[in-house]
């Protein structure tokens, strides 16, 4: 993620992931092809479908094929942006998969608190991400896209600087 614009009255940060959706997808879309030459290849042999055979293999090389294009057609983000516009108070947070989009907006006066959550994984480095609380207790994550070297650092910084610009905002405790 990165600041793409900041004015005193606007900041808008987006992030996109958009590798790691392409390459799936040419994956699953590489299972779903040999799947399907597979069992033109073996169709007259799926009369006896306990038998492993091509034509076999060919029908589990298209179910994974299609359920993977299915998972990450619809949960992997692969584009997100917020911004806040002091000039129309509205804060407006956009996630987009390739199947749908979500757009959240509020009042930038609705912004409570913000700060960087992080969970551990396996290997101890966590995954960060930014939380937006809403006076109505609502909270917004805002994940990471892509990779940065130091995750959690960047992300505090990023929310400094929305800190800093929602700083002379009335009842915003950051």
């Amino acid at each position: 993620m990165k600041i793409y614009r900041h004015t005193p009255d606007y900041l808008e940060v987006r992030a996109t992931d958009r590798l790691v959706v392409l390459v799936t997808v040419l994956f699953s879309v590489v299972l779903l092809s040999v799947g399907a030459g597979l069992i033109y290849l073996f169709r007259y042999e799926l009369a006896d479908f306990p038998a492993a055979t091509g034509g076999t293999i060919g029908l589990l090389l298209v179910a994974v094929g299609g359920v993977l294009f299915i998972l990450v057609s619809w949960w992997t983000t692969f584009y997100l942006a917020y911004y806040f516009d002091k000039e129309l108070g509205v804060f407006c947070f956009t996630t987009r998969t390739l199947l749908r989009k979500r757009v959240v907006r509020r009042s930038i006066y609705d912004v409570w608190q913000l700060w960087v959550d992080g969970e551990p994984d396996l290997m101890g480095k966590g995954h960060h991400h930014i939380t937006i609380v809403m006076h109505d207790g609502e909270q917004l994550k805002i994940p990471s896209l892509g990779s940065t070297p130091i995750e959690q650092e960047y992300h505090e910084d990023l929310a400094y600087e929305i800190g800093e610009f929602l700083a002379d905002l009335p009842e915003v405790a950051v």
